[in-house]
């Protein structure tokens, strides 16, 4: 297994200084090998953020809910669609957070 281990490393180092590290879309070297050796990396999230992404994403829903009863009846809704518009971008915002990772080799 150690054998495996070394000719793997050196198969990385190579990579690493070949030309296929120039081409557009790059591999990493860390994305090489089998899974099972690659440390695992920690959660960019709390418990308690995934709970707020969903009662954002439940507000959501019943917002919406409620402009389709709206619009059913021909009311204007515009007010409505101004919260959804708003709670739609808090809700991108926070998912871009939480997705962020500190990965640092």
């Amino acid at each position: 297994m150690e054998n495996y281990k070394n000719e793997l490393k050196a198969w990385i180092t190579k990579f690493e200084e070949s030309e296929v590290q120039m081409y557009p879309n790059p591999l990493r070297a860390d994305s090489l090998g089998v899974d099972q050796e690659i440390e695992a990396v920690d959660s960019t999230y709390t418990v308690e953020e995934l709970e707020s992404l969903w009662e954002m994403k439940v507000q959501l829903h019943e917002l919406e809910c409620k402009l389709n009863a709206f619009e059913a009846q021909s009311k204007d809704g515009k007010s409505i669609e101004s919260k959804i518009q708003s709670l739609k971008e808090k809700i991108n915002e926070f998912s871009n957070e939480l997705g962020q990772t500190s990965y640092e080799k």
